[in-house]
């Protein structure tokens, strides 16, 4: 089944949680038997950061099991709903970050990962979504946007990232 469809099943049946999860844990075992150190980044749900007990403990413990190093690590938090438990969510984000692993806000500009998600992650990351990234060199607006995101990124520490750029005009405007 393709992702979106399979994750809105999920969502609809309450279990997107144990659904992510699931898909970290067959992440870090392929990531496993990748050859070097790369660095390795996976999508997880704010929900499943914010509702899942001890999930920081359980992420790092099988990263460790699969000999990858939580600096090697990036999760580059989704959202399509919001609320979830915001002190847990917080607390399983600073104990992740203490152990080195990065933390992004994934498809900035669309979706539900706007600022509450900036302002409550503190990310490593801004992740802009290719469907502002595509056409920046013909659209001033969209090239504005990304302005804008680059702007927040330096201004509070993080790195941007614009996906999706495939073409040599688009790259000039995001450099």
């Amino acid at each position: 089944e393709k992702p979106d469809v399979m994750f809105e099943y999920a969502r609809r049946k309450g279990e997107e949680s144990q659904v992510d999860a699931i898909c970290i844990a067959e992440a870090l075992a392929s990531a496993a038997t990748l050859p070097g150190k790369p660095r390795i980044s996976m999508n997880i749900h704010g929900s499943t950061l914010g509702n899942v007990p001890h999930f920081a403990e359980h992420f790092l413990d099988a990263a460790e099991s699969y000999d990858i190093a939580p600096e090697r690590l990036m999760l580059e938090i989704v959202e399509h709903r919001a609320p979830w438990a915001m002190e847990s969510f917080k607390s399983t984000l600073g104990t992740l970050r203490d152990a080195g692993v990065r933390i992004a806000v994934d498809d900035l500009g669309v979706g539900a990962s706007n600022f509450r998600m900036i302002v409550d992650c503190r990310p490593d990351h801004l992740k802009v979504d290719r469907y502002i990234a595509d056409g920046c060199s013909r659209d001033p607006v969209r090239a504005a946007v990304i302005a804008s995101i680059v702007s927040l990124a330096d201004t509070i520490g993080a790195r941007p990232i614009v996906e999706g750029i495939e073409h040599e005009d688009d790259l000039d405007v995001v450099t």
